[in-house]
């Protein structure tokens, strides 16, 4: 075993074959500008291999992303952005909205309609980059001329929105039984069909259900072009799949932010087909992408049967929720004084699956 160790601190695992800039650390040359440029530091430095960050801030008045950090490795990797704007409806728009971390693996695979700034980043030799939503509408930019096949370990980051991993669909048929099945799948309240018309250029809505009365029955009275708002969004990009809180939406980007307000809804979920989208809401709000094709339990949240049990119960519910398709959560203290640990909390949507864990010991020298 070859152990390494360092004063500065690491929050991934250092790659002991290579430093990506063949430099230690503390030789970085460091440019920092902006208001953010020292927050720009530390995020780029829990990414590894990293050799960029920008921060743009969004101002909401002028429609507008704007660069106010900056940091480099060497000093000079895209030190053009500096203070430079950005449009939206790009890749920063789609990160801001859905609240979703996003990959691009090649910068070469954008669409300079998406990132009005990719040849700029290739002139530099920029090839792999990640987008992360920041407070207040605020995307954080951090990349590498490296080619990162799979997106760099990020602290509090659990999976990242990707365009090279879109799963193909077939033709989706609008009938009412499938359109109850995708309601029920999702746990949602309500689903709307989207269908493309080719000769108007137009997403036009084909068919809405809804659980409880009327939920955003309304939205036939709007249409989306290609690539505008998000059901236009979704469908010239499939990886636009969730929007966690639909409740910060603006007019721009959904045009029903009025019907999202009137009827409560959280969170909204896009799936795209070949035909058109399939627009699911809840008003519980998702924290990750419902499966419309299935749900594991094939019982809605709010009929799940609640067991929770010891004084980390609640907090097992929480957590298992976030977990989509999971069905039992178990919380293991640690006693230090008895070298074990002990099951204090406990969830099921069941009720009775692994109900016998409850209170339960486990030696150490485990996977715990």
């Amino acid at each position: 075993v070859v152990e390494t160790g360092t004063r500065t601190g690491w929050t991934a695992l250092p790659n002991i074959d290579r430093f990506p800039t063949g430099e230690r650390c503390h030789d970085f040359i460091v440019v920092a500008l902006g208001r953010h440029g020292q927050f720009s530091r530390e995020a780029m430095l829990k990414a590894f291999g990293a050799e960029y960050a920008l921060y743009w801030t969004y101002e909401k008045e002028h429609e507008r992303y704007r660069n106010t950090g900056y940091y480099s490795v060497h000093g000079e990797l895209l030190a053009t952005a500096i203070n430079m704007t950005a449009t939206v409806v790009t890749l920063f728009d789609r990160c801001r909205s859905s609240g979703l971390p996003r990959f691009v693996r090649d910068i070469a695979d954008v669409d300079a309609k998406l990132c009005a700034l990719a040849p700029v980043r290739m002139a530099h030799g920029v090839k792999s980059l990640i987008l992360l939503p920041q407070a207040h509408g605020s995307v954080l930019e951090i990349g590498t001329r490296a080619d990162w096949e799979e997106p760099p370990e990020y602290e509090g980051v659990e999976e990242f929105t990707r365009s090279d991993r879109v799963t193909p669909r077939h033709v989706f048929e609008p009938t009412d039984v499938n359109m109850m099945k995708v309601t029920r799948n999702s746990a949602a309240d309500y689903a709307i069909f989207w269908e493309y018309d080719e000769e108007a250029d137009l997403l036009k809505l084909a068919k809405h259900y809804a659980i409880e009365g009327d939920c955003m029955a309304r939205s036939s009275e709007v249409t989306f072009k290609p690539g505008v708002a998000c059901i236009g969004t979704a469908w010239v990009d499939p990886t636009y799949c969730l929007v966690r809180d639909s409740t910060k939406l603006d007019i721009r980007t959904f045009l029903r932010a009025d019907m999202i307000n009137e009827y409560g809804v959280k969170s909204v979920a896009f799936t795209t087909f070949p035909n058109g989208v399939v627009e699911t809401g809840t008003r519980t709000g998702w924290t990750a992408l419902p499966n419309i094709d299935r749900f594991p339990t094939g019982e809605r949240c709010h009929d799940f049967i609640v067991v929770a049990l010891g004084r980390h119960g609640q907090f097992s519910r929480e957590a298992m929720l976030k977990a989509f398709g999971a069905e039992y959560a178990l919380y293991w203290t640690y006693e230090k004084e008895h070298e074990r640990y002990r099951n204090t909390g406990y969830y099921s949507v069941h009720g009775e699956l692994l109900a016998t864990a409850i209170n339960m010991t486990a030696t150490v020298v485990t996977l715990f």
